[in-house]
């Protein structure tokens, strides 16, 4: 069984800055690398919401490393996945606590 993946407005206004940004910087092809990995890792959370691990903030928010400088915010619901943030690992973790 699939979950129903959403996406909030934060998390597309994210990852279209940092897909432009990758694009402009490193060309279109590692754009695309990036695209086809983040989209591998919604596949598997959309099918298995807890594979990836919950973050000390809350239980049901978890984090799902796409690259070593990227991960991706995601909170599980009984029947959705509500993909909240793209997040730069290279911050502090403790802002997590402020999403």
């Amino acid at each position: 069984m699939s979950f129903i993946v959403m996406w909030s407005p934060e998390a597309k206004s994210e990852y279209a800055e940092i897909l432009s940004f990758i694009e402009q910087g490193w060309g279109e092809g590692s754009a695309l690398k990036l695209l086809d990995r983040t989209e591998e890792i919604i596949d598997h959370i959309s099918r298995h919401p807890k594979m990836y691990p919950s973050t000390s903030v809350k239980k049901n928010i978890h984090k799902a490393v796409i690259t070593s400088n990227l991960s991706l915010i995601y909170k599980v619901k009984p029947k959705a996945i509500h993909l909240l943030h793209f997040w730069d690992n290279r911050k502090n973790p403790q802002n997590l606590e402020t999403l």
